[in-house]
């Protein structure tokens, strides 16, 4: 991912145009899209916890902290109640502390659990929305 140019490339990433329950979000700004949400649902969720997954989330570096992503995510959920699951390395304080504020820019008040994945320490939070 090149947080400069948008630049996103993963495996599976034509899988959100394909599959029922892997669903692209766009964020736009004044009519140009500005960022992303990629989410899992259904068969791609963990049902027993999660309804939805946030698979990724991204903005522009030019548009970060300017409070985009944080209302993204308001409306977003706003949109789609339910039970989430949302995740970021441990190590990407950027993401702990953006994710953070939009907790409780939201209300809510999530679970957390440590996982290793990958060699990787990754921080799990589990919420729901009203």
């Amino acid at each position: 991912m090149n947080p400069e140019n948008g630049l996103f490339e993963f495996d599976v990433f034509d899988w959100f145009f394909e599959k029922e329950g892997l669903t692209p979000f766009f964020i736009n700004l004044d009519g140009k899209p500005v960022g992303f949400i990629l989410l899992q649902s259904g068969p791609y969720s963990n049902q027993e916890f999660a309804d939805y997954v946030l698979n990724s989330f991204f903005i522009l570096k030019k548009h970060r902290r300017k409070g985009i992503g944080k209302l993204a995510c308001n409306k977003f959920f706003e949109l789609y109640p339910g039970r989430y699951v949302i995740g970021q390395a441990q190590n990407n304080a950027p993401a702990v502390k953006f994710w953070k504020s939009v907790y409780e820019s939201y209300g809510v008040i999530p679970f957390e659990k440590e996982e290793i994945e990958d060699g990787i320490n990754v921080v799990y939070q589990y919420f729901k929305t009203h």
